[in-house]
């Protein structure tokens, strides 16, 4: 958090006077026991930096003085993307500072007091960062030997985890604590070895930095003390106590490695503890429009054919019960159990045709699994946060609600087992008392605390089963009927550039008010054929480039002199019958078939080039528009040249076709004949 400088702030004055010239400083950003940090711009190349000055009560002691620059200067010589780099260490008049880039964003304390505990994801993910910046410094003899929330920073916008201020906070050979002593807060952090005094390395660090993974996933400390001897004490006997149930396993098996009291059960090094989160740290890709339609669109009539179902299930329920007590009316039983299984037709259908949608855009089988998994991922994460158990009240009224439920079913079965006055009487009341209360429990069940996201999660792992089975590969293929030459070229999940830059021009889009989607609501629709029409240009120069490979010719420009030959031929090719006039007409007639592949791939590069820069463009003018950088009247202007652009693509899509047939098969080059003899045109 910044402070304001205060303007009797003589010490603030008197380092700025110091620094004139080189640092104009704007504000304080913190202060600790070992130093002050302030905002600051480097005048000469203009660019913001942090800068921690040593105060001048602790510079004026020589030892603190050069053991401050010493260090100091250790840590700037590291470089790695999640370590805040060291652009400056130097000391003028009574002050030793160090400048440093500035990371616009907070620290992993800040965000932890402000917000509570992070996902499983962030925290992987953080470790993962954190455990390869170690691993770097480790590998060059620097020992952090102060790692906690407040040394790691978490930059805005990517969220990309950095450490600062490493081999600042000296520890002592004899005591294991920096000479100044240890504030409350870092000995929370403190290994078993450092604790003791003992001789540190890297492992140390791992071990701190398990305890910082602990309070991010779990939102309290493994260990804590009124006293710093009995907190100590706990890190030095005590195991750490086991975290929530609900975080994942892989990701605790990690943390507690971490937390081992032996270095040499800890990780060796930070890279096996970045190893050992990678699959839970990988980041959730953002799901393509289809796909994302194609996992949440619902039928809307689907509550009506629910509602439908449950009466006439219920009444065959009962019905086969009553069977079971006085065979009367199989027929009417049948009819029964029919209609409620009647509206799984058309939720079937509903669901082929949207599967058959997504599958005519390309995506695969394989493409729906990942997204089920993804989106199940997602709904874990959430759950971890939200909390998975309802409170016991709420356990209590859901046993309620299945006790009134199973009293009203025996209630009717009664009712139409024997249907005279004197059941009626008895029966009937309690079977309306009960069902009101069925009903009102189910209602209330829906506000149980974790109990309708935990209800999302089964059914997402059992939507995931069923497409991961032969009954989902059978559908699958039922949806695909007759579809095979349709299909897009493009397909798969990892898309490139334009699709990414499709996806976040959505996004701000629905980020929009309605009044301004409603005047741009051709855009979804313009953004959708853009981003297919630059995945199918992009399997087109890729089918090109393999015919040209086919040919000889994938590099160069045509008339090139590839492995001797003209034209980007066959090596040797043109040498071996430089000397007849039927290989020349061959060269000729080859090198015009390379020169048009070249053509036709040169003018789909472009029109790729063009679409991701109108795609890029359109984003940018939501994202000026989302911030108010523009008015509502840039939006003409945008869907114009949106327009424009989607013309030209028409033009384009009309004119293919003669060119599809050569690039879909390309005519082999007619066999050339053998070298006559004693010609002397032998290859050399």
């Amino acid at each position: 958090m910044s402070h304001p400088i205060p303007a009797s702030d003589t010490e603030f004055v008197a380092f700025q006077s110091a620094l004139t010239g080189l640092y104009f400083l704007e504000r304080e950003l913190g202060r600790g026991g070992m130093g002050i940090v302030y905002l600051a711009r480097e005048v000469r190349l203009d660019r913001p930096v942090a800068i921690k000055v040593l105060p001048p009560s602790l510079a004026a002691r020589p030892e603190l003085r050069e053991r401050f620059l010493r260090e100091a200067k250790t840590a700037a010589q590291l470089s790695h993307p999640n370590i805040v780099p060291i652009f400056r260490v130097d000391e003028t008049r009574d002050f030793v500072y160090f400048a440093m880039a500035f990371v616009d964003g907070e620290t992993l304390g800040e965000r932890i007091r402000s917000r509570g505990a992070l996902s499983p994801r962030e925290v992987a993910r953080m470790l993962q960062e954190v455990g390869w910046a170690l691993a770097y410094a480790h590998a060059r003899g620097i020992v952090h030997r102060d790692v906690k929330p407040d040394n790691i920073l978490l930059e805005k916008g990517t969220g990309r985890a950095l450490v600062t201020d490493f081999g600042i906070a000296h520890v002592s050979a004899a005591s294991g604590l920096t000479s100044e002593g240890m504030v409350m807060g870092t000995a929370h952090y403190m290994s078993p070895e450092q604790a003791a005094g003992e001789r540190i390395d890297g492992r140390s660090d791992l071990y701190s930095l398990g305890v910082v993974a602990y309070l991010a996933l779990a939102g309290r400390l493994p260990f804590d003390a009124p006293t710093m001897p009995a907190l100590l004490a706990m890190h030095l006997t005590q195991p750490a106590p086991p975290l929530p149930t609900t975080a994942p396993r892989h990701l605790a098996d990690a943390i507690a490695c971490c937390l081992k009291k032996s270095p040499g059960e800890r990780f060796a090094t930070g890279e096996a503890l970045a190893e050992a989160v990678a699959e839970q740290a990988r980041p959730s890709a953002e799901l393509p429009v289809p796909l994302r339609v194609w996992l949440t669109r619902t039928d809307p009539v689907r509550p009506l054919y629910v509602g439908w179902s449950g009466m006439f299930g219920f009444a065959a329920v009962l019905g086969t019960v009553t069977e079971m007590v006085s065979p009367d009316n199989a027929n009417g039983i049948l009819i029964a159990w029919a209609l409620a299984l009647a509206p799984a037709i058309p939720m079937a259908f509903f669901r082929l045709t949207e599967t058959r949608r997504l599958l005519r855009s390309g995506y695969t089988l394989d493409d729906m699994r990942f997204a089920l998994r993804q989106h199940l991922q997602q709904q874990r994460d959430e759950i971890a946060f939200v909390g998975r158990e309802p409170s016991p009240g709420g356990r209590v009224l859901r046993g309620l609600t299945y006790l009134s439920l199973v009293g009203f079913a025996a209630a009717m079965a009664a009712l139409i087992v024997s249907p005279d006055v004197g059941t009626i009487s008895r029966w009937g009341p309690l079977a309306a008392w009960l069902g009101f209360g069925s009903v009102a429990g189910g209602v209330l069940g829906l506000t149980y605390p974790g109990r309708r996201i935990g209800g999302e999660e089964k059914r997402g792992e059992w939507r995931l089963r069923f497409w991961n089975s032969r009954v989902g590969q059978l559908f699958t293929n039922l949806a695909a009927y007759r579809l095979r030459g349709r299909v897009s070229a493009q397909a798969g999940m990892h898309r490139p550039t334009e699709l990414v830059i499709g996806l976040a021009a959505d996004a701000l889009f629905e980020s929009l008010p309605s009044r301004l989607k409603g005047e741009m609501k051709e855009l979804p629709d313009i953004l959708r054929r853009l981003t297919d029409e630059a995945g199918r240009l992009r399997g087109r120069i890729d089918k090109l480039n393999a015919s040209l490979a086919e040919l000889g010719a994938s590099d160069g420009p045509a008339g090139g002199a590839a492995g001797g030959g003209g034209g980007g031929g066959t090596p040797g090719v043109e040498a071996r019958y430089s000397g007849s006039s039927g290989a020349s007409a061959l060269a000729a007639q080859r090198q015009a078939v390379v020169g048009d592949l070249r053509a036709q791939r040169d003018a789909a590069t472009d029109r790729l080039g063009t679409i991701v820069t109108t795609l890029e463009s359109i984003r940018l003018d939501l994202l000026r528009l989302q911030t108010g950088a523009t008015g509502p009247e840039s939006i003409t202007t945008m869907l114009e040249a949106a327009r424009r652009v989607q013309d030209e693509v028409d033009l384009a899509l009309s004119a293919r076709a003669q060119a599809d047939a050569l690039v879909g098969s390309p005519k082999p080059l007619p066999k050339l004949p053998s070298p006559p003899e004693g010609s002397g045109a032998a290859a050399r």
